[in-house]
């Protein structure tokens, strides 16, 4: 499958790097090339990259500007190209495919478009194995769905091609991948073929709380929360993961963690 790439860069030099990069590559078509967040946003919308390449400092706003106002189901897969080491925890929790930190080598760009590939590969062969039993999986979600009461649904996901039904109160985290969730639950994770929005709605006035677009996790498991730069929170839960809170999410934290500032 070929590559269809946005570059999302405000120095000229840069963008003609990646350019070139790409081109020498191979495989890689690029749609356009813009250099700031409102400019990004529009051309996902209008040009559908399945691959933007994706400075974290843009002119007035950051890299998380843009992913925050790209809906889920639009969102492509995202390699980070920036100067700045400290915003890798935040981009990888923001589903990155990877975090090409400045200068980068040719070696290390070809790297990144392998990873690429092979995530596209791999969402393609999820797809064929879920799209043949699409139509059972939703009969038996909107049965389960009928027989369970609303704050205590059962989660429907895949893991090694078995099916499982998991206790909600059992999953630690979310995290966002396109149209599916991974969850992970006493030390497994899970595939759900469910959306961050509807799992949000889904789990509403219980102990899960979105802390970031493409991450919720379940206040039950965590072990303690600190004050992080920005207004963000570092929270570790009790099996050890950490995860950095986006800043828009700071007051939906603490409200549903029954938290005063």
């Amino acid at each position: 499958m070929e590559l269809r790439a946005l570059i999302v860069e405000d120095e000229p030099a840069a963008r003609d790097r990646l350019r070139t990069l790409c081109n020498r590559e191979g495989g890689i078509e690029i749609v356009g090339c813009v250099e700031n967040a409102p400019q990004a946003i529009e051309a996902v919308a209008k040009l559908s990259p399945n691959l933007v390449f994706l400075d974290v400092q843009l002119r007035g706003s950051t890299a998380f500007d843009v992913l925050q106002a790209v809906p889920e189901e639009s969102l492509p897969l995202i390699v980070f190209t920036t100067a700045y080491a400290e915003y890798a925890v935040e981009a990888f929790e923001s589903s990155a495919i990877d975090y090409l930190l400045k200068p980068f080598s040719d070696e290390r760009f070809r790297l990144a478009a392998n990873r690429v590939r092979a995530r596209i590969h791999q969402l393609a062969q999820l797809d064929a194995h879920t799209g043949l039993k699409g139509l059972w999986l939703e009969m038996l979600s909107q049965v389960t769905g009928r027989l369970e009461p609303a704050a205590g649904r059962r989660l429907f996901a895949e893991k090694q091609q078995r099916f499982f039904f998991l206790d909600p109160h059992d999953v630690e985290s979310a995290v966002a991948d396109h149209n599916c969730v991974t969850l992970t639950a006493k030390g497994e994770s899970y595939i759900a073929r469910i959306s961050m929005r509807q799992l949000e709605a889904r789990f509403e006035a219980t102990s899960f709380v979105r802390i970031h677009k493409s991450l919720m996790i379940n206040l039950d498991h965590v072990r303690h929360m600190e004050r992080a730069p920005r207004g963000s929170f570092l929270i570790t839960l009790r099996s050890g993961a950490e995860f950095r809170s986006s800043p828009i999410y700071r007051a939906r934290i603490l409200a549903r963690a029954s938290v005063g500032e």
